[in-house]
């Protein structure tokens, strides 16, 4: 066992998995999504990064005695974001640019205390700048307002309610576990 009681994840999320249209996560082909065999699209990104969320809030459920958050950087603005990936199409490049515009992104630096504060603070403290109480295991910590406003837990809001579904975290989590069955099973 290489996870002991007491031990964090903070897994990376992205409020990408927030923003895609029409989005139906109870009828989604979890498996296809994790093996590449989904239709593949402009969002498939935000797919993968919503069924991280919701896997780790099943593995937290599965294992009170750690602490697992999933954390969004935010919108960071330094060369290395969703507008700037190679093989975007241009489309989908120029419509980040502009939702930037929008909405707001801020520092590396800010996006990295993010996973600092959930890594190295006590559940239900402040993080050190106040932003966000740290919320309980099992949490998807983002922006819910715009990409740099009300920094907390989706899980908690009646928008993104699927993301605090016991249910649907169920599906990710037997869709993950058969691909690593599967995956033994081959070897």
């Amino acid at each position: 066992q290489k996870l002991h009681k007491g031990s964090r994840i903070v897994a990376s999320g992205s409020e990408a998995c927030l923003t895609i249209p029409k989005r139906d996560w109870y009828n989604a082909d979890f498996q296809k999504h994790l093996q590449g065999t989904a239709v593949k699209h402009m969002f498939s990104y935000g797919w993968i990064k919503g069924i991280v969320a919701l896997y780790w809030s099943a593995f937290a459920r599965r294992h009170p005695e750690m602490y697992i958050t999933t954390v969004s950087p935010e919108c960071v603005k330094d060369g290395t974001g969703f507008y700037n990936q190679k093989g975007m199409p241009g489309i989908a490049t120029f419509g980040a640019k502009i939702a930037i515009l929008m909405n707001g992104s801020h520092s590396v630096d800010q996006g990295a205390k993010r996973y600092l504060d959930s890594l190295l603070s006590e559940e239900g403290s402040n993080g050190d700048d106040g932003v966000c109480i740290i919320p309980k295991s099992g949490s998807f910590l983002a922006h819910r307002i715009g990409y740099t406003k009300d920094f907390g837990d989706v899980t908690e809001d009646s928008r993104w309610a699927s993301f605090g579904d016991n249910h649907l975290k169920d599906l990710v989590w037997e869709a993950v576990e058969g691909i690593s069955l599967d995956a033994e099973g081959k070897n």
